[in-house]
């Protein structure tokens, strides 16, 4: 009796593992190159910069599938420019990685870990923890990427909508 209880318990605990595996939110297609642009807001008090930010980045590798379509558990950012009025050249961002934490039909949520933005190659906000952002997937327009509050461990904050400007569009999915 026990023993048949045992490989019950056993059995559940291992299909429930795999189907936690396949249902893992991601983002899509995966190995894609991404291009998200818009105004954005840097707040380094006492400076304040409204630039025209332009993020790029690249999907992960697939997750196993199914669930179809096939996506990656995030990926990475490549970099970050600014372009606009006085100090806005100067602001780079470097490489971080990303990951989805949180996705449905309509986008999801995810965090930029190792974010370090520069003024003039000088590193003025370095996060000391995961940057929250969100994602819209916005049908047939082109979804857009949404940071909002401060940066851990800074005293800097961003506030930006990007649109995902690159063929083919960038996905969050369940």
């Amino acid at each position: 009796m026990n023993r048949i209880l045992l490989t019950c318990i056993g059995t559940l605990a291992t299909v429930g593992m795999t189907g936690t595996a396949f249902a893992a939110p991601r983002v899509g297609p995966p190995s894609t190159p991404f291009t998200a642009v818009g105004p954005a807001q840097l707040t380094n008090p006492p400076l304040v910069l409204n630039c025209t930010f332009t993020l790029n980045g690249n999907t992960g590798p697939a997750l196993p599938t199914p669930p179809l379509p096939a996506g990656a558990a995030g990926g990475t950012i490549t970099g970050g420019t600014n372009t606009g009025p006085g100090l806005c050249p100067a602001v780079t961002v470097d490489a971080a990685t990303f990951t989805v934490t949180s996705a449905t039909a309509t986008g999801g949520t995810g965090n930029v870990n190792g974010l370090v933005v520069r003024l003039a190659g000088t590193p003025v906000c370095t996060a000391t923890g995961p940057v929250s952002f969100t994602f819209a997937n916005n049908g047939a327009a082109p979804s857009t990427i949404g940071f909002s509050g401060p940066i851990p461990g800074t005293t800097c904050s961003v506030i930006t909508n990007l649109t995902i400007t690159s063929a083919p569009d960038i996905n969050a999915f369940p």
